[in-house]
């Protein structure tokens, strides 16, 4: 399959170009391999290369190519279902567990993005 450019957005328009790769071919050896390139893959892929694992990245387009480089990209912290729901849900201990790992996930992302 030939690479597709970015849809027309914001986020394609503001992005540092990536360097071009060739494509896989023949067999690689690797501790990790991960397979998608959007905000999961790359986090994976860069944590593991961090803690010393060999880590290959596949991704069939461009790095946030799907719907990573599709969505509104909403940073926020919390449950759809709303904090009192979720604490009716699975108890006030679990559910503020919860909201302190997004809080957590947001610090990370911020760290990603001053340290990258």
């Amino acid at each position: 399959m030939g690479r597709l450019a970015h849809i027309d957005s914001y986020y394609a328009a503001s992005a540092h170009p990536a360097p071009d790769r060739p494509a896989l071919a023949g067999s690689i050896s690797c501790d990790v391999c991960v397979v998608g390139g959007g905000i999961a893959g790359c986090s994976a892929a860069l944590h593991l290369a961090e803690r010393g694992y060999d880590v290959v990245l596949l991704e069939e387009q461009r790095i946030g190519w799907g719907s990573s480089g599709r969505s509104g990209a909403q940073a926020i912290h919390g449950v759809a279902a709303g904090q009192a729901k979720l604490e009716r849900l699975i108890g006030p201990t679990a559910a503020r567990a919860v909201w302190e790992v997004s809080v957590e996930g947001l610090a990370l992302m911020r760290e990603l993005i001053a340290r990258h």
